[in-house]
């Protein structure tokens, strides 16, 4: 005879240990400053600040040593913007912290053709320095 759960029973749930994803390889952290390579070639991932000056034109922090990386990678076709990028802006326009010229569904489509981790961000730049396989340039000198 099988056993049948009642209605009021809650299913067995497997527990499933989250880990963190680890490094494709083993070394030092991938951490480098726009500053003492302003000449390196790399794919650019822009954080969120980053792509708003760009966009804009004002660079706010960004070094010139930065504004070359930038341009490097624009000219390779290898700057990139996170589609959570995407969303952060649409909630800082929504929550009023934000204010675009014109809609935020066509300036984020005109975003979107735009040439697209370069950051100002002490956070990120410190877990960087301290985390391998992390490829983040600090923008800020």
């Amino acid at each position: 005879m099988s056993a049948k759960r009642s209605a009021t029973s809650s299913p067995v749930r497997k527990r499933v240990a989250i880990r963190e994803p680890t490094p494709s390889y083993e070394g030092r952290p991938a951490f480098w400053e726009a500053s003492s390579s302003p000449e390196r070639d790399t794919p650019l991932l822009l954080d969120t600040h980053v792509w708003l000056w760009t966009l804009d034109g004002t660079v706010g922090s960004l070094g010139d040593a930065a504004k070359r990386v930038i341009a490097r990678a624009a000219q390779n076709r290898a700057l990139y913007v996170s589609d959570f990028s995407f969303w952060e802006v649409a909630m800082l326009v929504a929550k009023g912290r934000l204010e675009l010229s014109g809609d935020v569904g066509v300036w984020l489509e005109r975003a979107a053709e735009a040439p697209g981790l370069l950051t100002c961000d002490r956070g990120i730049v410190a877990y960087a320095r301290r985390t391998p396989g992390i490829p983040v340039c600090d923008a800020r000198g």
